[in-house]
């Protein structure tokens, strides 16, 4: 499923513009490389980390349907509070309420709701004085896989 995330994010152009392009955008998961995630921050680029933090492995809603639920949530982190915001309102306006359409290769999306929302701002601990603006958004997406 996050392989398959990835590819709707490749493939949306408004969000995948702000994430630096089609070539490379600024995506990771929580285990990602950290020079990339570091490469991003010092530049000041507005990037995203998402992780699933629910996925059953059995389809909560078994029988005909066997949907399944999964908890996404997604830090948006940039020095630029409005890239920041814009890359957020993007996001949310493409996923919140999306439903009926597959992402990647195999996941048929039911039904995607944003759960949480919510802004925060942090110094950072390198001692210099540049604000860290961060978005974060959490999403839960009812899904079948084949």
């Amino acid at each position: 499923m996050k392989a398959d995330l990835f590819a709707w994010v490749q493939a949306t152009a408004s969000i995948r513009d702000k994430l630096g392009g089609a070539g490379a955008p600024r995506w990771y998961y929580l285990a990602a490389d950290p020079a990339a995630v570091r490469a991003a921050d010092e530049a000041g680029e507005a990037y995203a980390i998402a992780n699933v933090t629910s996925d059953p492995s059995h389809p909560h809603m078994a029988g005909v349907s066997a949907i399944r639920s999964a908890t996404v949530s997604i830090d948006l982190w940039g020095t630029d509070v409005e890239a920041v915001d814009a890359l957020g309102e993007s996001l949310r306006s493409e996923l919140d309420g999306l439903a009926g359409v597959t992402l990647g290769a195999a996941t048929k999306l039911r039904r995607a709701f944003l759960t949480d929302d919510g802004d925060d701002v942090t110094q950072p601990d390198d001692g210099s004085r540049r604000l860290k603006f961060r978005r974060r958004m959490a999403f839960e997406l009812w899904y079948a896989t084949p």
